[in-house]
């Protein structure tokens, strides 16, 4: 018996036996369309990278209509909260308390001007990836569009580079940068292990490696502690499903197994220790003095002068011990500043969070990452316990392997950096979110039972 179809047409992509016919009568490909060029212009910076495009309120467009299409589609589109991802609850709860801050902000202009204009857009960004995977093509798309928009990031910052820190005014604050390319490496690598050809293995791969380049040219320390647990939870947790082999075969290769772990960290290392010695006589003067700082933390200004992080940490955690519900939304600056600093912000998102939105915010926030942790750890057991796991479902596991790995990097990098509500980490939330729930819903269908086979 042949089958077409293992489980029914998605919503966003109408079942049709004519493929270009079904793309032209689907009603969200406009919706798509306009998600893809509202990431690539509030995470890739398309309207700074081209200035005629900079002075056109194409954001506020593309959210007037966003808002429209999502309305009249409502029904049609994925539920956003499901009782098997509770990530969404804890999110929804965070942003929550971001608005109600503002009832006790000691800065309402600057509180003000982050809920008005700064959230909604954060929020859309999430929404719109959520609502808009509604089957594993949808999802790709949406992850491939989080990808383009930092290559074009990494190729307009490049271009232009002469020399020194790798200078990016126009396309935001470096440290940005850094931040974001960690949390996109790892997706650049699912593409690169899912690949079908080794031209576009090649191609993503190729990606990879430019943009960790350019993490180490932007001089940000906090970037390269990112890139480096990165690299260091990509070898040790495997991205790929399991071979399937029988039961006592198992047990006489598991010490084979183990050996191929310390094996590769072995191979690896030394493959990594050879890079960093060609590589390194070539890189200019500010990045290599600054990467090598990371041995001598100790002497570094951060330690011991008043506008290191230590400082303003210090000086943050001390103001909250006077007024432990918080000071509000984008008050940091305005808080270091009335304890003696010099209107500096947090440099980690940890204390960001802690001292504007108090003790409640911070376990909301931690929350919602733990959930998305455990839910992406979740799903890919289930599908590394599939008895005969298709092709799409070993991708799905090598993107969760993965987007978990944009988590680990986010979160070590965000101890330097202030990258609570970077666009980039909204994004890489949002896509979690989105990946969790859609092999959820697959979960109820026959072909992803665990230990079963379907019968034809």
């Amino acid at each position: 018996m042949n089958v077409k179809h293992l489980r029914p047409a998605s919503p966003a992509i109408p079942a049709s036996k004519d493929r270009a016919n079904s793309r032209e009568r689907n009603p969200l490909r406009a919706l798509s369309w306009a998600v893809y060029l509202f990431i690539a212009f509030s995470v890739g910076r398309v309207l700074n990278i081209v200035p005629a495009l900079s002075s056109l309120p194409l954001v506020k467009i593309l959210l007037v209509y966003i808002a429209f299409a999502l309305i009249a589609h409502w029904k049609a589109l994925p539920e956003l909260i499901t009782p098997a991802n509770p990530a969404v609850k804890w999110w929804i709860a965070f942003v929550l308390w971001i608005g109600l801050s503002i009832t006790y902000s000691i800065w309402l202009s600057s509180s003000g001007r982050f809920v008005v204009l700064e959230l909604p857009v954060l929020c859309a960004l999430v929404l719109v990836i959520c609502k808009l995977s509604g089957d594993w093509e949808s999802l790709r798309n949406l992850f491939f569009a989080l990808f383009c928009a930092a290559l074009v990031l990494v190729v307009a910052s490049l271009r232009t580079y002469s020399g020194g820190r790798l200078d990016v005014q126009t396309l935001g604050d470096t440290n940005e940068l850094a931040y974001m390319f960690d949390g996109v490496i790892p997706i650049a690598l699912a593409f690169g292990i899912t690949a079908a050809s080794k031209r576009r293995r090649l191609v993503f791969f190729g990606a990879v490696a430019t943009m960790a380049l350019a993490v180490v040219l932007t001089g940000s320390r906090g970037g390269e502690f990112g890139l480096f647990a990165v690299m260091a939870f990509v070898l040790l947790a495997p991205a790929t499903l399991r071979q399937r082999q029988g039961e006592a075969d198992r047990l006489t290769r598991a010490p084979k197994r183990r050996m191929g772990l310390v094996g590769r960290l072995v191979i690896w290392t030394a493959v990594f220790t050879l890079i960093g010695m060609v590589v390194w006589p070539h890189l200019p003067q500010e990045p290599r003095e600054r990467l090598a700082s990371i041995l001598s933390l100790g002497s570094d200004y951060n330690m011991n002068t008043r506008v290191g992080r230590l400082q303003i940490w210090k000086r943050g955690l001390h103001a909250l011990a006077d007024r432990p519900i918080g000071y509000g939304i984008a008050t940091y600056p305005m808080v270091d500043w009335k304890n003696g600093g010099l209107f500096y912000t947090a440099h980690n998102i940890l204390v960001l969070v802690l001292v504007e939105l108090g003790p409640i915010g911070l376990l909301i926030y931690l929350g919602m990452l733990l959930h998305l942790w455990r839910g992406l750890a979740k799903i890919r057991r289930k599908l590394d316990q599939l008895a005969a796991p298709s092709e799409q479902h070993r991708q799905q596991a090598v993107f969760c392997r993965m987007s978990q790995a944009s988590l680990v990097g986010n979160f070590v990098a965000g101890q330097f950096l202030s990258a609570t509500y970077y666009y980039g980490h909204w994004a890489t939330i949002g896509l979690a979110m989105a990946l969790i729930a859609l092999v959820n819903r697959e979960r109820a269908e026959p072909s992803l039972e665990p230990n079963r086979v379907l019968k034809l």
